[in-house]
Order: structure tokens, then sequence, then C-alpha cells
């Protein structure tokens, strides 16, 4: 989606070194502006909750996780407490090339600060650049036994040329931090682009959205399996893939539901 720029912002104050442990995320210097307050549903972070009759009336997560600048790739732990979202300074279309890849852009964490789940507090930079210069990384996803996160990424190490813009990785995470991400390679990723993935709670399959030549329009969605050694050949989803995108797959506890987008 191209969205157009927002008349003239104030300069931003300069950057924080991203690598020191509980950088803030840095303030928006966007003014007011409708793109990214009317709901649109890669921009901004929303929340419902579902009961048995169904889900309820959605609310916006308030500031400081929303700002008008653009809020993206979101993943909630299992108790609700901590949000991440990928934060931007602009929607891509207005950045360069090196600024997409550099801080600020990049992943954040934001906890939950009482009873009301769309109140959170200041957002803190979740470093999944470690080993590398350049790179943005989001769409999260946490092994259940919590010491793993797979995260797609736009990076030097990407198995295509630069038009393979992602490809899927994995960081063992250590009292909660992520070390070196590690690329899945292949079968998982191809030179085409992959990510916006979800391990499945089993902890051991991963579901996908590819490119790759052969599906059925254009992102669909793919599940490999880890047999504690390799991951098998990607299989698509022929009761989910049309020839439109599909992506962002995500499940309930138990593993029986997927949504996606």
């Amino acid at each position: 989606m191209a969205l157009s720029a927002c008349g003239d912002d104030p300069d931003p104050a300069p950057n924080p070194d991203p690598s020191s442990s509980g950088v803030q995320r840095p303030a928006c210097a966007k003014s007011a502006h409708s793109e990214t307050d009317d709901y649109p549903a890669s921009l901004l972070v929303v929340a419902a909750a579902f009961s048995g009759e169904g889900w309820g009336t959605v609310t916006k997560v308030s500031a400081p996780v929303n700002t008008y600048c653009p809020e993206d790739a979101i993943e909630i732990n299992g108790d609700g407490t901590k949000l991440y979202f990928l934060g931007m300074p602009d929607v891509g279309a207005n950045l360069s090339n090196d600024q997409q890849v550099s801080f600020p852009v990049g992943t954040y964490v934001a906890t939950r600060t009482g009873s009301d789940k769309g109140v959170f507090g200041t957002p803190i930079y979740f470093d999944l650049r470690q080993g590398v210069d350049k790179s943005a990384d989001g769409e999260l996803s946490f092994s259940p036994d919590g010491t793993k996160v797979y995260f797609h990424s736009n990076r030097a190490a990407n198995l295509g040329d630069t038009t393979d813009y992602l490809d899927i990785y994995s960081a063992d995470l250590v009292n909660g931090v992520p070390g070196v991400g590690t690329n899945l390679g292949t079968p998982v990723n191809s030179t085409s682009p992959d990510g916006e993935m979800a391990i499945h709670p089993n902890g051991t399959t991963l579901y996908f959205a590819s490119h790759r030549p052969g599906g059925l329009g254009q992102a669909d969605l793919y599940r490999s399996a880890w047999n504690g050694s390799t991951w098998s050949a990607p299989i698509a989803l022929p009761f989910v893939n049309t020839t439109e995108d599909e992506k962002m797959p995500c499940f309930t506890a138990d593993g029986n539901t997927m949504y996606y987008v």
C-alpha cells in the first residue's frame, strides 16, 4: 500500500544507540493525518476480545504504542502482557532503501500496564539486528517453550537478489533477549520473498507465506515440519490458497484453529 507524505514535519531528535539496553522508541515526528488514524489493518494496532458469542468491539490500542507513525506486524505473548510490533518513522514508500533497514525501523516491545487490554507502557527496542548492521525485522512468532523466536527480515543474508525482500530467521532467546539470527535456509526460504510466518503450538510445524514459483497466485501459505535436524519440503495449503494473497497465519493456543489474512 502506497501512502502519500504528510506535509512539512519537524526534524526528529537524534536517534539513541539501539544496541543499548532499554532504548525507547524515538518520538514520532509526524503530524496528525488520516493515513494511520482510520483503522487500516496494516498500520494501526487494535484489539478485540473473543467470547463464545463472537468478537467484541474493536478498540484502538492507546498511546504510546499507537502514534501518527506506522505500527505493523504485531505479536502478543501468551498471557497478553507483552505486545511486539514493527515501528517505523514513516510508511515505506517515504523512506529510502537505507532508511528502511536502519534504526529506528525495527521491532519494539511494550508491556501492559494494568487490566485494560488496550493500555501498554513505553515501547522498548527489541534488538533482532544482532550481528548485522542493516535489517528490517518483524512478524515475530515464539516457540511454545519460549526459547526461540522466528521472524522475517530484509537483510543482506537473504537467499535471493534485491527482489527477495523477506527471508525467515530464528534466534535463540536467553532471558527473553534474542541472540544472533540464523537464516532457516532452503527449503523453507527460497530466492523469492518468504515470511509472514507462525510456528504452530506443536513447536515443530512452521506455517508461512511465500511468493515462490508454483503457487496459485500472489502470496500463498505453506507449511514445513522440523524433524530435529532439518526442515521438510514446504507443502502448500490447497484448501486455503487462492489466486489472491494469503499470509499472516496465527493459531489458537490449542492449535486447532488457524486465522490468516
